[in-house]
């Protein structure tokens, strides 16, 4: 599962750069090379926690009612 959710994350960023590239730069070989700089496997790694006080504090944090 994780894995499949790792594959999405890493398409969704480079998206996501492509999208900051363009608005960012104008020459090709520099949206290029911000790419590469920034798009790195680490940053789609998913590593699933099973928590009920981090569950917790993230629905209290973002207002999120009914918690049991």
């Amino acid at each position: 599962m994780s894995d499949i959710f790792e594959k999405i994350l890493y398409f969704q960023n480079e998206l996501l750069l492509k999208k900051i590239a363009d608005y960012k730069f104008d020459c090709e070989i520099k949206k290029d090379e911000f790419i590469k700089k920034y798009h790195k496997i680490n940053y789609q790694k998913v590593d699933v926690v099973r928590d009920d006080t981090l569950f917790k504090i993230y629905f209290k944090k973002h207002k999120i009612k009914n918690i049991k």
